[in-house]
């Protein structure tokens, strides 16, 4: 009677763990704003800017023939935005990637920059804002990215970022 307890505890514990694994999966296909993820496509386009309010996003490329998978604006897109904005408490970690043709210019200079209060025209590429948003750069490139101020990067009100 105790073995057969303890081989179906057992037995839990394995599929236990084996369903825990987090294993990352492909962002690229449904773009969800938390857990961790790979970009395994060489161009990941994007639609509109992604903003992480709250909760952690991981993404890591995998290399395309020895080049960085890339997460971008769509070079022919009538739209103008930057690629992420992270803000509140949210958190983005960004891998081995390339970040290409955020662009968030302004239409008319210089009215536009003169009103710009809420730095919209801030940052092509990653904008992060506030005391608990964080960003993690982590090999990862940028390339293209417009703005008035920060095409690439730009950080504000204490906000956490790291670039290596």
């Amino acid at each position: 009677m105790q073995y057969g307890r303890l081989k179906s505890i057992t037995w839990f514990v394995f599929v236990f763990m084996s369903l825990s694994k987090n294993e990352a999966s492909e962002w690229c296909t449904t773009k969800p704003l938390n857990g961790t993820y790979t970009v395994s496509v060489a161009t990941c386009s994007i639609s509109n800017t992604i903003e992480l309010l709250s909760g952690t996003l991981k993404i890591t490329g995998v290399d395309q023939n020895n080049e960085k998978a890339i997460i971008e604006r769509p070079v022919n897109s009538a739209l103008r935005y930057r690629l992420f904005k992270i803000t509140n408490v949210g958190s983005l970690t960004l891998t081995n990637l390339k970040l290409k043709n955020g662009e968030v210019n302004a239409v008319s200079w210089p009215q536009d920059v003169l009103s710009d209060k809420g730095c919209t025209l801030c940052a092509g590429g990653v904008f992060v804002s506030g005391k608990s948003a964080i960003f993690h750069s982590i090999n990862t490139d940028y390339e293209e990215n417009h703005a008035y101020r920060g095409g690439h990067i730009y950080a504000e009100y204490q906000a956490t970022f790291t670039i290596n």
